[in-house]
């Protein structure tokens, strides 16, 4: 029989017979497990499949275990990783030049309705302006995040634009909650939080059309009743 000379790795269909030798670092278990020479602890265990949207545990002694998320974190055959409602969650939205300038006519969706029966408790938002060749401006118009649509009730404080949308350099600024938002559970339900133009007027300038704003969203989900 010939001799195995080449370390690398070999594939062999059928019955593998050696006239020698077999060097393994460690011992190889009936299970195919491969344990340590000195402690005897499990080194390398045996390799096991899960099912659709498991992850593999460690078990000490044993094999590989899988289990599904479950709890506060779900995660699905897919790979999405859901949130329990009441934990804090955040969201990014970037708004095109187009979108800064037509706030008022067509509020952007921050963040998405949740389930009917279910409603969103606004905690912050951060607005990021990427400043652009030439700035923006603004006439007496500032921004407020809302549920539904620009008519609808207001769900932060007013957020003042002069000396930040009108910046020639990048600029950050921050919206809080209301201190009062009143709205019927009715009207909340399933509703979007949307960012409006509350001005009287679309902000202008930039004429380059290259100014944009990310604006991160964090928020909870809770239910009406």
């Amino acid at each position: 029989m010939p001799t195995l000379k080449d370390y690398g790795k070999k594939t062999v269909t059928g019955d593998l017979r050696v006239n020698g030798s077999v060097v393994v670092i460690g011992t190889l278990t009936a299970n195919g497990a491969l344990v340590t020479p000195g402690d005897g602890t499990l080194a390398l265990g045996k390799l096991v499949h899960g099912t659709d949207g498991q992850i593999p545990i460690a078990n000490t002694g044993g094999a590989v275990a899988y289990a599904a998320l479950s709890g506060d974190v779900t995660m699905t055959a897919a790979g999405v990783v859901s949130l329990a409602p009441a934990l804090v969650h955040a969201v990014t939205v970037t708004l095109t030049n187009a979108q800064i300038k037509a706030l008022r006519a067509t509020p952007v969706q921050l963040v998405a309705g949740p389930a009917a029966g279910s409603y969103l408790e606004l905690i912050s938002c951060k607005l990021l302006l990427l400043a652009g060749t030439n700035v923006l401006t603004e006439s007496t118009a500032n921004l407020a995040v809302r549920y539904t649509n620009g008519s609808g009730v207001q769900a932060s404080q007013t957020i003042e634009m002069t000396g930040f949308i009108d910046q020639s350099v990048n600029t950050v600024t921050n919206a809080l909650p209301a201190i009062n938002t009143i709205i019927a559970t009715s009207a909340a339900s399933a509703a979007p939080l949307v960012l409006h133009n509350e001005g009287g007027g679309e902000f202008a300038g930039n004429a380059a059309a290259d100014a944009t704003m990310k604006v991160t969203t964090v928020y909870r989900v809770h239910l009406t009743t």
